[in-house]
């Protein structure tokens, strides 16, 4: 059998003194550890937060982009643009009223809607001029366009293309990442035990929040007319009597000179016959006046009668 060396003994005895030492020390500074990370959770929270807002603007390929909260509309315009489509149409037709029901079956049909209506009846009753505001699915506004020129005789269309993909984008990712900043104030919020620092969070909440719903609304109206697009129709009876509003040159200058001069004397001619009642009454009054006036002041200037002269004998 092998003796153990004493110098051998000691050394395993502080070898084992050493490793209790140390698992003692673990333990305390994993204890220790555990407050540490209980005491910073907010921060912590706080930097995950951060770090998923900014994870979001990376995955949407732009600045603050929100592809994490919007994922399906981030994919749809990668081949898609955002935009707003405007056309002005001014028709001609027999029957106006007819016109505007073939329009409003149309834009119907399409998926549309009126969105106004105005009418100017002629002095027969009838409808002579009616303008029509019409909302149309954007995928469907060229087909109705083409069919709405088709309708009537065509006297002018415009038609105008604004693209706002970036401004959409642009959009939802600022509500992205204020949705993000909202979170954040409401956690704190929950957490604050000062009344100093529960009324500070209020406000910056009360503030952040109207912010985030003036982004929602702004949103919603862009979403609105990428969605619908708008044509401002004007439908007016074909007359010959009534020249066509884009008429120009001598021949419409004579035209209208000729109809303000026949409207001037037409005036005159109003004016004197209604005056002319009046002239019979006060034109023989102001005649006999007059030949009054005139002896009175005959007789006021007529020379005195001398005296009769007396004969002295």
């Amino acid at each position: 059998m092998q003796r153990i060396r004493p110098r051998t003994l000691h050394h395993c005895l502080t070898a084992v003194a050493l490793a209790a030492l140390v698992g003692l020390t673990g333990c305390t500074g994993g204890s220790g550890g555990s407050d540490d990370a209980a005491a910073g959770g907010a921060q912590t929270m706080e930097r995950d937060e951060a770090a998923s807002s900014t994870g979001a603007r990376e995955q949407a390929g732009a600045p603050g982009g929100g592809a994490g909260f919007l994922p399906a509309r981030a994919a749809r315009r990668i081949g898609e643009p955002d935009l707003i489509q405007r056309a002005t149409v001014h028709l001609r037709h027999d029957d106006v009223g007819r016109a505007v029901e073939e329009v409003r079956r149309l834009v119907l049909d399409a998926g549309g809607l009126v969105g106004s209506e105005s009418t100017r009846a002629g002095d027969e009753g009838r409808n002579v001029r009616t303008s029509l505001t019409l909302r149309v699915p954007a995928e469907a506004f060229a087909d109705v366009l083409q069919e709405v020129s088709g309708i009537g005789e065509l006297v002018s269309r415009q038609r105008s293309t604004q693209d706002v993909t970036a401004q959409v984008i642009d959009v939802e990712s600022r509500i992205a990442s204020q949705k993000v900043s909202v979170n954040r104030i409401r956690e704190l919020l929950s957490r604050a035990g000062d009344l100093d620092e529960v009324l500070a969070l209020e406000r910056e909440l009360a503030s952040r929040e109207s912010d985030l719903e003036s982004l929602l609304a702004q949103q919603d109206r862009l979403a609105d007319q990428t969605s619908m697009s708008t044509l401002d129709l004007t439908i007016g009876r074909t007359s010959k009597d009534e020249p066509e509003p884009d008429e120009a040159g001598f021949g419409a200058g004579l035209s209208w000179g000729w109809g303000a001069f026949v409207g001037v004397l037409t005036a005159l001619v109003t004016a004197v016959g209604a005056a002319l009642p009046f002239l019979l009454v006060l034109v023989p009054a102001g005649g006999l006046a007059w030949v009054a006036v005139r002896r009175t002041g005959r007789r006021s200037q007529a020379p005195p009668t001398p005296p009769p002269s007396t004969a002295t004998g």
